[in-house]
């Protein structure tokens, strides 16, 4: 039997203020993309139920690392923290799952090895604020002073979006890489 497996994004689900799970969170996508991203799911559900494929639907958190965009938020941090570039948190209690790219990686390995069916999310279960993020590589590159909170914070659109990876863990996986250590592996990848 064939096995298929497609990567979606942890914003498919409605966003509360608990771990997002598989069975128990609904989904709920607010955004263009997320939305998208859903439909895509649902179409091939429909597909390989009809067919001999197996099919697992990854719900990817929040990547960093080595070869991101420069516009993503930790490289963006790094670089502006390099360049003595003052950095002003808008949501600074925006608390995500970031997960670091090798785990990421290892986590997607271990759906494809394991054949896993159905939705499963690709995360660490940690939350991260950006202010921790921020005040951790502001003192990784000796800038702590850079880094200040906007004296009236945005609201965000996803304030707590972070994974229960009770799923993913039961199929082997384990986190390798603490986000501070994979925050100090950035700092030593990211020039100015």
């Amino acid at each position: 039997m064939g096995h298929i497996v497609g990567l979606g994004t942890c914003v498919e689900y409605r966003i509360g203020t608990e771990p997002l799970n598989e069975e128990r969170t609904p989904a709920g996508p607010t955004t263009t993309y997320a939305r998208c991203k859903d439909e895509l799911r649902r179409a091939l559900e429909a597909e390989t139920r009809a067919s001999s494929f197996g099919f697992g639907w990854a719900r990817v958190f929040y990547p960093y690392g080595p070869g991101e965009h420069p516009s993503r938020l930790c490289s963006s941090l790094i670089a502006k923290l390099r360049r003595g570039e003052e950095i002003v948190l808008k949501t600074p209690d925006s608390t995500k799952d970031y997960i670091y790219i090798d785990d990421l990686a290892e986590a997607l390995l271990t759906v494809v090895e394991k054949r896993f069916c159905g939705i499963i999310n690709l995360g660490t279960g940690e939350g991260v604020t950006v202010r921790q993020m921020a005040g951790f590589l502001g003192r990784c590159l000796g800038r702590p002073d850079l880094v200040r909170v906007a004296p009236k914070p945005e609201p965000d659109q996803f304030p707590f979006v972070v994974a229960d990876p009770a799923r993913l863990k039961s199929l082997g996986w384990r986190q390798r890489v603490p986000w501070e250590e994979g925050l100090t592996r950035l700092v030593a990848l990211v020039g100015v």
